[in-house]
C-alpha cells in the first residue's frame, strides 16, 4: 500500500481539527486546500465570504492568483464528499465551548502572525531577517506572543 504524502500543518490548534477529516480527503492537494479554507473562514478579513477573501488575495486581480485558483478547484472541481465531511463535523466530539469564545481564541493566535507579515511586506520587498522569520514561524505554529512593558 502506498504511503500518504504528509500535508503541511495548519497553524496551531486548527491542525488538530483539520486532521479529523484527513481520511475523507483523497490527496495532499485536497488536505492542503481544506486547511487553507478553514483558515480563510477564521481569519478576520474584510471580504471573508468571497473566494478571494478566503484566499487572502485582491478582489479582481487576485482571482487569478494561485491561492484563489487552488481554493476554487477544491470547492468546485475536487472529488471530496461534502456530505461526508459535514456528517463528520456534526458527529465529532467537541468541547462545550461557546462559538464567540473559541473564535476569539483562534483569532488571538492568528492575528499577530497576519499583522506582522503584512507590516513586513508593506515595509520591505526583501524576506524577513532570520530573527523575525523565527518569530513568524513560532506564531504560525500557534505559540503565543507575550509582550510585557516593564
Amino acid at each position: 500500500m502506498t504511503r500518504r504524502i504528509p500535508c503541511p500543518p495548519a497553524p496551531g490548534p486548527l491542525e488538530d481539527y483539520a486532521r479529523q477529516f484527513d481520511d475523507l480527503l483523497a490527496n495532499v492537494a485536497q488536505r492542503r486546500a481544506f486547511r487553507a479554507y478553514l483558515q480563510g473562514l477564521l481569519l478576520p478579513r474584510e471580504r471573508n465570504k468571497t473566494l478571494t477573501g478566503l484566499a487572502g488575495t485582491e478582489p479582481v486581480l487576485g482571482a487569478q492568483a494561485a491561492p484563489a485558483q487552488r481554493l476554487q478547484w477544491f470547492l468546485s472541481e475536487s472529488s471530496w464528499d461534502a456530505s461526508a465531511v459535514n456528517e463528520r463535523r456534526l458527529t465529532a466530539d467537541r468541547p462545550n465551548v461557546a462559538w464567540p469564545v473559541a473564535l476569539r481564541r483562534v483569532q488571538a493566535w492568528l492575528q499577530p502572525w497576519t499583522l506582522l507579515v503584512r507590516w513586513w511586506h508593506a515595509w520591505s520587498a526583501h524576506p524577513p531577517p532570520p530573527p523575525l522569520q523565527a518569530l513568524l514561524d513560532a506564531l504560525w505554529l500557534g505559540q503565543s506572543l507575550d509582550c510585557y512593558v516593564r
